[in-house]
């Protein structure tokens, strides 16, 4: 049973690619051990606090940043932390 449910869990956000922005503190050099990242990443989604063209949703704590300006002009999905 667990295993079927981890499997089922890992559907959740398969094909997400998740970009952070002002979620972590400037200069934190683990960002992948935040556990909005560990769970993003349980639920099937790939994390990374870099702009690229695979990048699906900006989370996000404040509008305005370079990170979410750039997933609002090109039609990405932008979401607080609490999504």
């Amino acid at each position: 049973m667990r295993s079927i449910l981890a499997a089922e869990q890992q559907r959740i956000l398969a094909g997400c690619r998740i970009l952070f922005s002002r979620v972590f503190p400037i200069g934190d050099t683990k960002p992948h051990v935040h556990p909005l990242w560990q769970t993003a990443e349980q639920f099937g989604a790939v994390c990374t606090n870099q702009i690229d063209d695979r990048v699906t949703h900006v989370v996000a704590n404040s509008l305005g940043t370079d990170k979410v300006n750039w997933a609002l002009s090109t039609g990405r999905f932008v979401v607080h932390p609490g999504w």
